[in-house]
């Protein structure tokens, strides 16, 4: 592919490597079998014309999580990140624990949370079933041991590559003389956004709302996901002006991934803030 050219100009985003991959092998295929043949294509432009880039243009570049389960699905790990990196201020709000530094809790509850890289069942000497899952947050990784009361009531959230908030107490594990936690509740990171949020801050500077559209946009993500518990502040920042406005409770809204992934595609990724 680099030999024929079909890499070249190629910038450092991955979907237009990934939307363009069909032309650029057939471009590699096609050099590899004139050269065999040894001749040359009698239509082509002169070897010191540009070529133009058989790259595809203006391709959005994917958002992290996206290439991360790229990374995992072909080579079975992840390369250039976490997938829990996203994630981490608001993780922040919601448990203090990073699994790197977790000691036994002598009976008390703690909360922790991480990405479910293994998951298994088996029955315990009743016949009830229980679950063990392996939680990994980017730190160090953990097993979360699942009784049959809970695993009955959590069993649906409980899938790989889940991100996972777990109450329990952690004890010493027989088995490697690591640590593992007794599950005492176990809620999916969608569910606590939805219920924990207090406040969604949207940060707008001045150029952006000079395109008219802007405003009727927001307008109109904000009306589809009202009727939430989650108060909307936006920070509108003209120069070193900063203006703070609050919407009434009727614009409340209920945070779900659309919404975030609509206000981030419409103001920025790092313009959206949770607070818990």
């Amino acid at each position: 592919l680099i030999k024929c050219g079909a890499l070249d100009n190629l910038g450092p985003n991955r979907a237009t490597l990934m939307a363009s991959l069909e032309i650029a092998i057939k471009s590699a295929e096609k050099y590899s079998n004139d050269s065999a043949a040894g001749q040359n294509d009698i239509f082509a432009s002169p070897s010191h014309v540009k070529k133009e880039s058989p790259f595809v243009k203006n391709v959005k570049e994917w958002k992290q999580i996206k290439y991360l389960n790229a990374e995992k699905e072909s080579l079975g790990f992840y390369l250039s990140g976490h997938p829990i990196e996203p994630y981490l201020f608001e993780l922040s709000q919601l448990t203090r624990n990073r699994l790197v530094n977790i000691k036994p809790t002598n009976k008390q509850t703690i909360r922790i949370a991480g990405i479910v890289t293994d998951l298994r069942t088996t029955f315990n000497k009743r016949g009830t079933k229980i679950a063990f899952v392996t939680l990994d947050d980017s730190t160090a990784r953990i097993d979360i041991k699942i009784y049959s009361e809970l695993y009955g009531i959590v069993q649906n959230i409980l899938v790989k590559d889940a991100l996972l908030i777990v109450d329990g107490e952690v004890r010493v594990n027989d088995y490697n003389g690591g640590y593992a936690m007794i599950a005492r509740n176990i809620i999916t990171f969608a569910t606590a956004r939805e219920n924990l949020a207090n406040r969604l801050e949207i940060n707008i500077i001045s150029k952006q709302t000079a395109n008219k559209e802007f405003a009727p946009k927001l307008v109109a993500i904000l009306n589809v996901h009202r009727k939430g518990r989650c108060l909307v502040s936006i920070n509108y920042y003209y120069g070193k002006t900063k203006i703070e406005l609050v919407l009434g409770n009727d614009w409340r809204v209920k945070i779900n991934a659309e919404l975030l992934e609509q206000l981030q595609e419409l103001v920025g990724d790092d313009k959206i803030k949770i607070i818990y």
